[in-house]
């Protein structure tokens, strides 16, 4: 069983028992399962049973005097445990970045906002925004808005995006007002948009795009 790597996601495969052989992707996920078919001199040749990683290859068993592998004799497994990574209870593995049962790392201080940059200005207060009378909360949510950081309009779906009032032009707009872009260059064109995921491990912040 690998129980080394959880803070790397997961331990180096490579091709061949030689250390400069051949880096397989992706790692080893931590607390996978493998069957052993050959141990020679610390470095272990396996066959991959159940978690994420490549199918065969070779890794270490140990590192800096640190485990990175365990023998787990049959029936050791704890009975009705379910491996996360292989189990059809959690849906879109190909969008995990941090696994079930991994640990979460702790979030770093933010960085200093680079002088280059616009000041930020203060939020105001939050409130609530309550719809005039007789219009819905959708009519209110759907309408155009200038931003409190930059004072300017912001597009809130792809579509958007790409249509012809926003596009290349905005984001230069966008960019020039935050200062993440130099005034003497532009955004040309959008080649693609991409929607990320709202929910789930890997959901995004912002307006998901």
């Amino acid at each position: 069983q690998i129980v080394g790597g959880a803070d790397k996601g997961g331990i180096l495969v490579r091709a061949g028992k030689e250390l400069k052989s051949a880096q397989l992707e992706p790692r080893l996920a931590t607390g996978a399962e493998v069957a052993e078919l050959e141990l020679t001199g610390g470095r272990l040749h396996y066959k991959l049973l159940t978690g994420t990683g490549p199918a065969e290859g070779w890794i270490s068993t140990e590192i800096q005097g640190k485990t990175l592998a365990t023998r787990v004799e049959a029936g050791d497994a704890k009975e009705g445990s379910v491996d996360p990574t292989t189990s059809d209870e959690y849906p879109d593995k190909s969008l995990w970045t941090i696994k079930p049962g991994d640990p979460v790392p702790p979030a770093l201080p933010a960085p200093p906002r680079p002088a280059h940059l616009t000041k930020v200005q203060k939020l105001p207060p939050w409130s609530k925004p309550v719809p005039p009378k007789g219009e819905t909360s959708e009519k209110l949510i759907a309408e155009v808005k200038k931003g409190d950081f930059y004072k300017i309009e912001f597009p809130f779906t792809i579509k958007m995006l790409m249509e012809k009032k926003w596009g290349a032009a905005w984001l230069t707009k966008a960019f020039h007002a935050a200062g993440t872009m130099p005034k003497d260059n532009s955004v040309q064109r959008i080649v693609k948009c991409k929607e990320l995921p709202f929910s789930g491990y890997d959901a995004a912040g912002g307006a998901g795009m």
